[in-house]
Order: C-alpha cells, then sequence, then structure tokens
C-alpha cells in the first residue's frame, strides 16, 4: 500500500504492453517502473533483452520491483536505479528503447511538467534511431513536446481514456 497501482494492474499500462509489436531486444529502460509491471511484462515476453534499467523515484516501489522481477528476470542484467526522472540527468545513454506510462500528479495537482521531464530525459538517453514507447492519459498534451524532440512519432491508439504513442529519435 502506498505504491500506485499496488493492487491492480494499470489500464493503461496494460494497454502499452497489448500495443508494442515489436521484438524488444538489446538494452533498454522502464522509466518510472513503479513495482514492475512493465518490466516484467516486457522481460517474459521479450527474450532477447540483454539489459534492463528499472528507474524509479520512490524507493519503495523500487524494492517492489526488484522482488517481483527476480523471478523473471532469466538472463537479462536489469539494473535497479533510484532516480529522479523528473530532473534531467544524462547518466544512461545509448539505450535502443525504452517504455514509460510516467505520472502526472504531485499530490492531486495535475502536473505536465513531470512527463515533459521524462520524454527529454527518454531522448537524452536512447541511442540514435532508438524507441521510445509511451502510454498517458488522452488529455495531456506530450505531442508537441514529442514532436519536436523525435524524428518521428505516431499515436498508435487512443482507447478508454488512454493514448499510446510510438516514437524513433
Amino acid at each position: 500500500p502506498g505504491i500506485f497501482g499496488w493492487d491492480k494492474i494499470d489500464k493503461g499500462s496494460a494497454l502499452l504492453i497489448e500495443k508494442i509489436e515489436n521484438s524488444l531486444s538489446g538494452v533498454g529502460a522502464d522509466f518510472g517502473c513503479g513495482y514492475g509491471y512493465l518490466s516484467s511484462e516486457l522481460l517474459k515476453g521479450h527474450p532477447d533483452i540483454s539489459k534492463l534499467y528499472a528507474l524509479e523515484a520512490d524507493y519503495n516501489a523500487l524494492n517492489c520491483a526488484k522482488e517481483n522481477l527476480q523471478h523473471v528476470s532469466g538472463d537479462t542484467d536489469i539494473i535497479y536505479q533510484w532516480a529522479d526522472l523528473t530532473v534531467i540527468d544524462r547518466a544512461i545513454s545509448n539505450l535502443d528503447w525504452i517504455v514509460m506510462n510516467p505520472p502526472f500528479h504531485a499530490g492531486k495537482n495535475t502536473r505536465n511538467d513531470i512527463g515533459l521531464s521524462f520524454i527529454e530525459n527518454a531522448h537524452a538517453s536512447l541511442r540514435n534511431k532508438g524507441w521510445l514507447y509511451m502510454v498517458a492519459n488522452i488529455h495531456l498534451p506530450y505531442e508537441k513536446s514529442l514532436r519536436y524532440l523525435f524524428s518521428s512519432c505516431d499515436t498508435i491508439c487512443e482507447e478508454n481514456g488512454f493514448k499510446v504513442l510510438i516514437c524513433q529519435k
């Protein structure tokens, strides 16, 4: 309790996993991994992932991710990093792909800048031609920034109040 989605699978995250049709391989990251749902599903469905960075600002959530991923990691090297993705940090680079469902609240206040910081960090962390797979609430205005930063960006679906975006650097 106290960790987002601790007692259920987030509908946006489930939609994102459903819409990732590419076979992910190489080195990637789960930005804002929470308790590890996206990472777990990726590790189960994409055996060619060699290294996964699980980044999360909530220390308790990151510890839950460690526990939840230990049985699905297989041969994948998982790096757990306590990280505030609202601060631009170029410590991780040359990633092949990133998945994320960025938060957009600080307390009860809607904060678009949180997701925008995640997007900027994703852009800085991806290699040239790397991929960003992202889900967000349909009303959040991220497309302008995504199209500015990435060479291509497509909204591949809008369902149940969410949108899934796939962008290439």
